[in-house]
């Protein structure tokens, strides 16, 4: 699983780490990346990591601003499925419409969320 990263560190290091260790949790590997201040280069990184899902990672901020542009473009760049970190909040319907597939935070049932994403790995 590739992580898109938006932003500086802090915008979305604790989200990274927890995807991290939730998918490390079912022996899903990620590739990591630096933060992303716009979704072209985003795009452009998951084509080159050849990775077949995609979580974006950042905070509530950064996913108003780039959250519907790279869901978009990592759908478009062939993602299988794009996750999400963090609850959807009000801006749900459009990230959904955008391409996020399944949104990843406190409080999910982990092992349906895993098995899902199992699946779609194919493993």
């Amino acid at each position: 699983v590739f992580l898109a990263n938006l932003g500086p560190l802090a915008d979305h290091g604790a989200r990274a780490t927890w995807i991290t260790n939730l998918l490390a949790a079912g022996g899903i590997e990620v590739i990591g990346s630096d933060g992303f201040t716009n979704s072209t280069d985003a795009g452009q990184a998951f084509c080159e990591s050849g990775a077949s899902v995609d979580c974006i990672c950042g905070n509530d901020v950064v996913y108003e601003e780039l959250g519907e542009a790279v869901a978009s473009l990592l759908k478009t760049a062939g993602a299988k499925s794009v996750l999400l970190a963090g609850q959807p909040g009000e801006g749900e319907s459009a990230l959904r419409a955008a391409g996020v597939d399944m949104f990843l935070h406190m409080g999910i049932d982990v092992v349906a969320a895993l098995q899902g994403l199992h699946e779609t790995l194919e493993i």
